[in-house]
């Protein structure tokens, strides 16, 4: 059986540039992005004993960087903040520990973030321009910080670090 080749419409074409052109303009966008990563929770349920652990590649340590929590929670979840406490061991195996209120709702119970359905992402800026002394890998523990053992209607958590621009 032989196979007959036709040739594809102008439309066509077009249609395959431009699409081409959105992906290129969507990653170009992102070039700011030098790190994102992100922990899956089964059946939605943080526990105490579920510690993320993030590891980022830092090449540059004169450029600051903008550190961005990310929380992927249902329109369920029943407090209106989380805190995490938040290990950072650098490259070189020093270690800092802080403890960080991530804002979930305003008073009113208004979540922050956006979504769809009863999906909310919430994104928090917890430091800006944070510099990053030493090249190599660092190692980010992020651990529940709430006063329950296990923390329901949490699907995901994560961080972004993101270069940052004057």
């Amino acid at each position: 059986m032989e196979t007959i080749r036709r040739p594809t419409s102008i439309s066509k074409q077009l249609a395959g540039i431009l699409l081409l052109f959105l992906m290129m303009l969507n990653l170009s966008c992102n070039d700011n992005i030098i790190f994102e990563e992100h922990k899956v929770f089964e059946q939605q349920v943080w526990k105490k004993s579920d510690i993320v652990k993030l590891e980022p590649e830092i090449t540059d340590t004169l450029q600051p960087y903008n550190i961005i929590f990310n929380v992927r929670h249902s329109n369920q979840y029943y407090n209106n903040n989380l805190w995490v406490r938040i290990e950072t061991i650098y490259p070189s195996g020093r270690s800092q520990e802080d403890v960080v209120d991530i804002p979930m709702a305003n008073k009113e119970g208004r979540w922050y973030g956006s979504g769809s359905g009863n999906v909310i992402n919430n994104e928090v800026q917890i430091q800006e321009r944070a510099l990053f002394p030493e090249k190599g890998k660092y190692t980010l523990l992020i651990e529940q910080y709430m006063r329950m053992e296990s923390l329901p209607e949490i699907m995901n958590v994560g961080i972004r670090l993101e270069k940052a621009t004057n």
